[in-house]
């Protein structure tokens, strides 16, 4: 009877995935912590730069940003001193290996992360010194693509 419960319960608060060993606490995804894309968000900030111009997608995975950005290894829906986020900036996404998963386009209204001391958002300050900590300074990403080569392929974030 306990092993069904917490079956139930892990079902209805997690996402496994199903070619990775990642999992997605529920709330984390329905966040929008430190500037991610919320699950299900189809407004315009949440659109892939890399495609912006195109005028048909195979599927929204396509269309707009990942929605798993900071929640993998069951990481809850704030970006605090325990549990800091990546830092929206392209250049620092590149130097976290967490190029796939930018965050909203900036829109002109979104840069302020809101920062409160001891609730945060908290970003990593650098992938060298992980116990470097410091408030999320922009919780937004330049709205254009940034193009780069990576194992011999052109990639687009």
């Amino acid at each position: 009877m306990i092993t069904y419960q917490l079956s139930a319960l892990s079902a209805v608060l997690f996402e496994t995935g199903t070619t990775t060993n990642y999992e997605h606490r529920w709330d984390c995804l329905q966040s929008s912590k430190g500037g991610k894309r919320m699950r299900g968000d189809k407004s315009a900030v949440s659109v892939n730069p890399c495609f912006a111009n195109r005028t048909s997608y195979l599927n929204d995975q396509e269309k707009y940003i990942d929605d798993t950005r900071d929640c993998s290894s069951f990481r809850g829906s704030l970006c605090t001193l325990e549990s800091p986020c990546v830092p929206c900036e392209l250049d620092k996404a590149i130097e976290f290996g967490d190029v796939w998963k930018r965050c909203n386009s900036c829109n002109g209204t979104n840069h302020n992360c809101d920062f409160v001391e001891g609730l945060g958002p908290y970003c990593y300050v650098s992938v060298k010194d992980l116990s470097r900590i410091e408030p999320c300074s922009t919780c937004c990403t330049r709205p254009n693509p940034l193009i780069f080569e990576n194992n011999n392929m052109r990639v687009c974030i």
